[in-house]
């Protein structure tokens, strides 16, 4: 038996250095394209004649190295593409369920799906260790076959492909991950027969090199004045408008994510207030956002699929005034909350995630309804709803450990629990070594593992909790921002309201926020980043709650007791979530005068207990 190792397809572009990738046809240029012509419009004749693509149309193209082929006729197992048609990045409009159906109906080849590294994007994910370093993988941009091209078919790991992503949606995300269309392959003659010449009078006038998008709605406010007697002949007149943001679905989610939320925008309930039948406002008629953010859940792929960790998403409807005060309302879902996207575990495909259950789906019964209601109502608002770390995910419920065995190995695992708790909400003892073994498994770099990284205890109060997969409030925030600012417009001076909805254990999570954690220095400052981000700022609070949930014998590892005051009669009791929120955050604000108005709405079903410590 031999003990050389073989290397893997890609060894051989670890060795260039960033940007010698995307030079690889700069020796076929040089003799061949007219000095007085820009490389721009060389370029964009180039692979007009070639490969029938505008490059003008988006950003890129870009010479990227496959790391896996997701799907194609070369992937043997097309039904399932091997249980990893996650589509991480992609944008759902462009790519995944209708384009994919419609090639089956007509009996095509399915399309070339492939993970590939662009080095000058990539610079901050390793190259994977091998093809199994499948966490590595998943970590760089996904890119599909947009047009019939039979070259694809031969594409394979190490290939060298060109990819382009559009400035207007499959842009760039927030965290740096290329997403986007592959518009051919490499060959070093590409442009080999290529030869153009430009005119004396066109090289007076170069190219213009702004990278605004022209193609879709931009943000701001477009003014002007009208005249009443304009001149025919210098155009129309000029009419002061409102101006309009970009609508449609972004990020770099996954695309069962953002088809499970739209699905479920269309089968929403009646509003609450407004009684509103019918769909709530979706893609065409709001701007969605879903992908990743680093401050919230990084690398949390408990029972969830193997990504960048939970998901985001930001919603703002068409009707938004950037000219106007803007209201950001988070909303902190219940257990087992964030809808069903991944029910059917890892090899979970679209058709699977646009099955909306009848009952239990928090985007169909409260997102979508309370969507409608904001809209009736007027609301200037963006609506931001962080994944946390009791999402649903795949559903596995406690004691599952042979559904957990199976997740270890990538096997189908079925349907998991439409309601209840489930592992993510709360590890018990029985399950705690099978998961330990399974985390264990799955390597993020050398010498650590996610089983470092990943609570399996008080999963309630793990979100933004400053740790490694937890994040920080007030930097979540900004993420937040920033993502606005580059889709939609400046936001940054316009907010002046934040709103939280905390609903059920969603109130759990925002009491252990601001919870004293002694001997934590991280949980401090997770606590300060939440407090700093709220100050001068109006904030509105609706804490829904329960009786169980405020228990004082639940949660008392967690929020200590009070101290007894024997001049004042009153013995040491145990802290309720509510009660801990008001004395670390409440009285806070209360008691210091820059911190603005606070409103705090206590929620609760009736109950027939007579003594509530938030209360007394």
């Amino acid at each position: 038996m031999s003990n050389v190792v073989p290397g893997q397809n890609w060894d051989r572009f670890k060795k260039l250095d960033i940007g010698e990738l995307n030079q690889l046809n700069s020796d076929v240029f040089e003799s061949r394209y007219d000095d007085e012509q820009s490389i721009t419009t060389t370029l964009a004749q180039v692979f007009s004649d070639h490969y029938s693509y505008d490059i003008t149309s988006g950003t890129g193209p870009y010479a990227a190295v496959v790391l896996d082929v997701l799907s194609g006729p070369q992937v043997k197992n097309e039904a399932t593409t091997g249980h990893r048609v996650n589509t991480t990045s992609l944008n759902i409009d462009d790519y995944p369920y209708p384009f994919w159906q419609d090639r089956k109906d007509l009996n095509k080849k399915l399309p070339v799906v492939v993970k590939a590294k662009i080095p000058e994007f990539d610079v901050d994910i390793d190259w994977p260790r091998d093809k199994e370093d499948k966490a590595r993988i998943d970590a760089h941009g996904e890119f599909f076959q947009f047009k019939d091209d039979d070259d694809l078919t031969a594409v394979d790991v190490g290939s060298v492909i060109w990819v382009s992503f559009n400035s207007s949606k499959n842009k760039v995300s927030i965290n740096g991950r290329p997403v986007g269309k592959i518009i051919g392959v490499h060959t070093p003659a590409v442009i080999s027969d290529v030869k153009t010449k430009i005119s004396p009078r066109l090289s007076m006038n170069p190219d213009c090199k702004t990278a605004k998008n022209k193609k879709g709605p931009a943000g701001g406010l477009y003014v002007g004045n009208t005249d009443p007697n304009p001149n025919p002949n210098i155009g129309p007149p000029i009419s002061k408008i409102k101006g309009n943001i970009n609508t449609g679905i972004f990020g770099n989610g996954s695309a069962q994510t953002k088809a499970h939320f739209e699905e479920a925008l269309k089968k929403s309930l009646i509003s609450s207030a407004s009684k509103i039948k019918g769909p709530a406002p979706g893609a065409k008629n709001a701007f969605i956002w879903i992908g990743h953010l680093k401050n919230n859940g990084y690398m949390d792929i408990l029972d969830r699929p193997i990504s960048q960790g939970r998901e985001t998403i930001i919603y703002a409807p068409m009707t938004l005034d950037l000219g106007a005060p803007i209201e950001i309302k988070y909303y902190f879902h219940n257990k087992g909350g964030f809808g069903h996207a991944w029910i059917n575990g890892p090899s979970t495909n679209i058709s699977d995630a646009v099955k909306v259950p009848d009952t239990g789906n928090d985007f169909k019964e409260k997102i979508g309804p309370g969507i409608k209601d904001l809209n009736a109502q007027g609301r200037n608002y963006v609506l931001v709803i962080p994944e946390m770390s009791y999402s649903r995910g795949y559903g596995t419920p406690n004691g599952a450990k042979d559904r957990i065995s199976k997740l270890s190995s990538g096997e189908n695992v079925g349907p998991g629990k439409i309601t209840g708790g489930t592992i993510r909400t709360k590890v018990n003892a029985e399950t705690r070594t099978a998961l330990k073994s399974y985390l264990n498994n799955l390597p993020i770099e050398q010498n650590k593992n996610l089983l470092h990284i990943t609570p399996l205890r008080e999963r309630e109060f793990s979100t933004f909790d400053g740790s490694f997969t937890g994040g920080k409030f007030g930097d979540f925030h900004q993420e937040v921002i920033d993502v606005l600012s580059e889709h939609i417009g400046t936001v940054h001076d316009k907010i002046d309201y934040i709103s939280f909805l905390a609903d059920g254990y969603g109130s759990l999570a925002l009491s252990g926020i601001t919870n004293k954690v002694l001997a934590s220095s991280t949980h401090a400052e997770a606590e300060t980043s939440f407090r700093n981000v709220l100050i001068g700022k109006k904030v509105r609070i609706d804490y829904i709650t329960d009786e169980k949930l405020e228990s004082p014998d639940n949660f008392v590892n967690f929020f200590g007791i009070t101290p007894a005051i024997p001049a004042a009669n009153i013995p040491s009791r145990t802290r309720t979530p509510s009660y801990s929120f008001y004395e670390n955050f409440l009285k806070y604000r209360m008691s210091n005068a820059d911190q603005g108005y606070t409103e705090f709405n206590y929620i609760t079903s009736p109950t027939t207990k007579t003594q509530n410590l938030f209360f007394d």
